[in-house]
C-alpha cells in the first residue's frame, strides 16, 4: 500500500495527508461494490484533478488487494497450507528454465546467471534452486539455498516492464493482478490538468518496497495506465473530455465513472447505463449549486444498504461529501 507520496528524493516534501486520506477513500469505495446495486459518491474539493488521481489509486489498489485475498481464500479452502514465505520463492517458481536473472551489484559485466529448476521445496526441507552461470568463457551449474540467492539476485517482474512498478509491487501476485486489470475506470471532464499531474515525477514510499530503498521514483500515471481510447485492453483508465461525444456503451463496461467537475456531472448525470459514479465538484465551479441540488434530490430518495454502512463511515470527512445507492 502507498504510505506517502513525496515531491523530492529526500522524502521531506510530502504531497500531504489530504492526498493519503483521499487515496484511502478510493480504497473504501472499491469495497462498496455490490452486484445488484450501484452507488454515487460525491465530494467537494479545491483541487479536482488531484482528488480524482488519489481516489483512482485507491480504487485500483483495493482491487489488486482484493484479488490477492480471494486467491489466498481459495488456497485456504482447499486445505493447502499457507505460509509467510519469501517473495523470492514465488518469483523463482514463476520462472521457466533458461530465464535470465538480474544480479545485484554486478561489477563483473561478463557474469550472467540463468534459472534451471527447483531442486527441493519446503515439503522436503530447505528450498534449493539450480542455476547455470556464465563468466566469460567459463560455464558451470550451481545449486544454491534461498539465503544465498537473496544475496545474489534482484527480483524482476515478468508481469510489468516498468522498473518503478517492479520496485513498488513487492509481491509477484500483486504484479500479476495489476497487469491483468483492464478497462476499470472511465473519467469524464476537463482532462488537461489531470494529465499534467499524472505525468509528474513523484517519489512514492511504500509500506514494503521491493528494493532496499525507502522510496522509488515514477509517475502516478504509471499506476493509472491512462488512454483516450475506449476499448484498449492495455489500459486501466480511459479519460475523455465532456465536450466530445461519449460512447456510453463503453462507459457501462467500467466499474467506476469519475466526473471531473460540476459541468461534467450535470451533463451526464441522467445516463442510466453508468454503474458506480464518483463525482468530484470544484469549490469554484460555476454550476456547483446546481450539481449539489441534483445530488441532494437523489440522496433523499435512496438509502445506504447495510452491506456498506460500516464502510462509508470510514470515507473522507475532511471535505463535504455524500454517498447513496
Amino acid at each position: 500500500m502507498i504510505k506517502q507520496i513525496y515531491l523530492d528524493k529526500n522524502l521531506s516534501s510530502p504531497i500531504g495527508d489530504w492526498f493519503s486520506d483521499l487515496y484511502i477513500t478510493g480504497f473504501q469505495l472499491e469495497k462498496c461494490l455490490l452486484k445488484d446495486r450501484n452507488f454515487t459518491f460525491a465530494i467537494v474539493s479545491p483541487d479536482i484533478p488531484s482528488t480524482a488521481i488519489a481516489i483512482s489509486l485507491g480504487l485500483i489498489w483495493n482491487n489488486i488487494f482484493k484479488k490477492k485475498k480471494e486467491e489466498q481464500n481459495i488456497i485456504s479452502n482447499n486445505l493447502v497450507k499457507m505460509s509467510t514465505r519469501s517473495p523470492y520463492i514465488d518469483y523463482l517458481k514463476s520462472l521457466n528454465r533458461g530465464d535470465e536473472l538480474y544480479l545485484k551489484n554486478n561489477k563483473n559485466s561478463k557474469k550472467r546467471i540463468f534459472f534451471d529448476s527447483c531442486i527441493k521445496d519446503d515439503l522436503h526441507g530447505p528450498f534449493l534452486f539450480k542455476f547455470h552461470i556464465y563468466e566469460g568463457n567459463k560455464q558451470y551449474s550451481n545449486i544454491l539455498p534461498l539465503k544465498k540467492i537473496k544475496q545474489l539476485i534482484s527480483i524482476r517482474s515478468k508481469y510489468v516492464n516498468n522498473y518503478f512498478l517492479e520496485n513498488f509491487f513487492y509481491d509477484t501476485h500483486d504484479q500479476k493482478n495489476f497487469s491483468l486489470l483492464r478497462n476499470f475506470i472511465y473519467i469524464l471532464g476537463e482532462k488537461s490538468k489531470f494529465a499534467k499531474i499524472s505525468e509528474s515525477d513523484v517519489f512514492i514510499e511504500n509500506t514494503k518496497m521491493g528494493t532496499d530503498n525507502r522510496s522509488t521514483k515514477g509517475r502516478l500515471g504509471d499506476f493509472l495506465r491512462i488512454t483516450e481510447e475506449d476499448n484498449n485492453l492495455d489500459y486501466i483508465s480511459t479519460i475523455k473530455s465532456d465536450r466530445v461525444k461519449i460512447n456510453f456503451e463503453e462507459v457501462a463496461k467500467r466499474e467506476f465513472t469519475i466526473f471531473l467537475g460540476s459541468n461534467s456531472f450535470i451533463k451526464h448525470s441522467t445516463q442510466r447505463k453508468i454503474k458506480n459514479k464518483i463525482v468530484i465538484l470544484g469549490t469554484k465551479d460555476a454550476q456547483l449549486h446546481e450539481a449539489v441540488n441534483i445530488l441532494n434530490n437523489n440522496f433523499i430518495t435512496t438509502e445506504v444498504f447495510k452491506e456498506n454502512f460500516e464502510k462509508i463511515q470510514r470515507l473522507e470527512r475532511n471535505f463535504p461529501a455524500l454517498f447513496y445507492q
